[in-house]
C-alpha cells in the first residue's frame, strides 16, 4: 500500500511542471510581448509569424491579440534579413506600441538591442545632455569622455527608443581619471525617467575594492539617493585600466557585476519597472570605449 501511495505522489510531482506552465498557455497559446520588454528576439532569416504573439499594452493590462504594421504597411508575418533591430508597430482597440524585432545570427548567443563603440563622429546622435554642459562630453579616440571635473553629476542618457524597455542587458568599458579624490564614481543609470529622476544606478567608486565601492541605488522622485545594496570588488580601480561593468535587469531581479565578479544581487520588489539608460561621472572624467545593450530573456542567477 505504502508502495502505491509512493507511486501516485512521484507520479503527480512529475506531472507538477506541465500544470505550472498551464497559465501561460491558457492565452490561446500565444506567446506575450511584455509592455516593458517589446522585443521579439529571432535569427536572422527566420520567418516569424506574427499572430503568434499578444502584447500587453500597459502595465496591469489585458495581453490583446494586434494587428502589424512595418514602415506603415500591413504585415502579418516578417523575416528579419540580417542581424539587426527592426521597429513594428502593434495596434489594437486604438491603442498602439512599437516593438522590436531583434535579430541575432545564428551561431551568436546576444540578441543585441544596441551597440555603440564611439568610432565615428555622429556617435552622439540621439544622447541626451545635460543642460548647461554640452561641452562636457566628446569623442576622442575612440572613447565617449564625460568631464564631470567640479560636478556632482553630469549625465548623459542613450537614445530615448531604449527606454521603452525596463528588461535588459547593459555592459560598459570604463575606466576613470582626474578623480577629486578616491571615493568619486561613475556609473550606469538605468529605468530612468527620461534624462531625469528617479532612476536606479550602478555606482562604481574608484577605491571600488574598499568598503562599499560599488552600490545599488536610486535617485528618488525627490532627488535624493536611496542606497539600496552595496557590496565590494576584488580590488580598486588603476587608472588606465578599463574595467567591464555588466547590469543584468529582469522584473524585480538586478544584478550588477564588475568583469565576472558579481558583486550585487537584489530580488526585493521593485517600484520602477521601465526606463532610460544612461552614464554618470561624479567629481572625475569618464572614459567609456563601448557600451552594449541586449535582450534579457531570463531573470539573472
Amino acid at each position: 500500500m505504502k508502495r502505491r501511495v509512493f507511486a501516485v505522489i512521484l507520479a503527480l510531482a512529475m506531472l507538477f511542471p506541465a500544470f505550472a506552465v498551464a497559465p501561460d498557455a491558457a492565452e490561446a497559446g500565444a506567446i506575450i510581448i511584455e509592455w516593458n520588454e517589446p522585443a521579439i528576439p529571432a535569427d536572422e532569416g527566420e520567418v516569424i509569424d506574427l499572430s503568434a504573439y499578444k502584447v500587453r499594452f500597459a502595465e496591469n493590462e489585458e495581453s490583446a491579440e494586434a494587428e502589424w504594421e512595418y514602415n506603415g504597411k500591413a504585415v502579418t508575418s516578417f523575416t528579419p534579413e540580417t542581424a539587426g533591430v527592426y521597429t513594428l508597430t502593434a495596434k489594437s482597440g486604438g491603442k498602439e506600441k512599437n516593438v522590436y524585432v531583434v535579430a541575432k545570427k545564428a551561431a551568436d548567443k546576444e540578441y543585441v538591442l544596441y551597440y555603440n563603440g564611439f568610432d565615428s563622429a555622429d556617435a552622439l546622435d540621439g544622447f541626451t545632455k545635460t543642460p548647461g554642459m554640452e561641452s562636457r562630453y566628446k569623442v576622442e579616440n575612440s572613447n565617449l569622455i564625460i568631464d564631470g571635473t567640479g560636478q556632482d553629476m553630469v549625465r548623459i542618457t542613450l537614445p530615448e527608443w531604449l527606454g521603452e524597455f525596463g528588461n535588459y542587458a547593459i555592459t560598459a568599458s570604463v575606466t576613470s581619471t582626474d578623480e577629486k579624490d578616491t571615493a568619486r564614481w561613475n556609473s550606469i543609470c538605468y529605468r530612468a525617467k527620461g534624462h531625469s529622476y528617479p532612476f536606479y544606478h550602478m555606482c562604481v567608486r574608484k577605491n571600488c575594492g574598499t568598503g562599499s565601492g560599488v552600490e545599488f541605488a536610486l535617485r528618488t522622485p525627490s532627488n535624493g539617493w536611496d542606497v539600496k545594496d552595496s557590496g565590494t570588488h576584488t580590488s580598486n580601480q588603476v587608472t588606465g585600466t578599463y574595467y567591464i561593468y555588466n547590469v543584468r535587469v529582469k522584473g524585480d531581479v538586478i544584478m550588477q557585476s564588475i568583469g565576472t565578479n558579481h558583486i550585487i544581487y537584489n530580488d526585493a520588489k521593485k517600484e520602477y519597472k521601465i526606463g532610460c539608460i544612461g552614464l554618470i561621472a561624479n567629481f572625475s572624467v569618464m572614459h567609456v570605449d563601448y557600451i552594449k545593450v541586449t535582450l534579457q530573456l531570463t531573470k539573472p542567477e
